[in-house]
């Protein structure tokens, strides 16, 4: 079972979003792709600093993984900040994310 632990303020940082800024979206895409690079070079079966996606309206909500035992995730707010249900979250297993992780690996990002 995963737990949802607070997003760090560093991570939340880089997605804050800031009236006049005229380069948010460079920078947060920027900042998602830098977290995507390191989730793509897990050595297989690695789950910690991994990122999994669960489809929510017209986007998706992002999430890293912090800690393999205990499963933990850390939510990424990028774009809207899409989130799933907390319950969804606590329902999830180490092999599912390991799946979840391998199945992004073999058919590529989907952004």
């Amino acid at each position: 079972m995963a737990q949802l632990i607070a997003t760090d303020a560093a991570t939340a940082a880089q997605f804050d979003w800031n009236a006049g800024d005229s380069k948010y979206f460079d920078r947060t895409q920027k900042a998602l792709n830098d977290l995507m690079d390191v989730s793509d070079k897990l050595p297989e079966g690695e789950v910690v600093g991994g990122i999994i996606t669960f489809p929510v309206a017209d986007g998706k909500a992002i999430y890293k993984v912090v800690c393999a035992k205990p499963l933990k995730l850390m939510h990424i707010p990028y774009g809207d900040a899409y989130r799933v249900s907390p319950a969804h979250i606590r329902g999830l297993r180490l092999a599912e994310v390991q799946q979840m992780i391998h199945r992004k690996r073999l058919f590529g990002r989907s952004r």
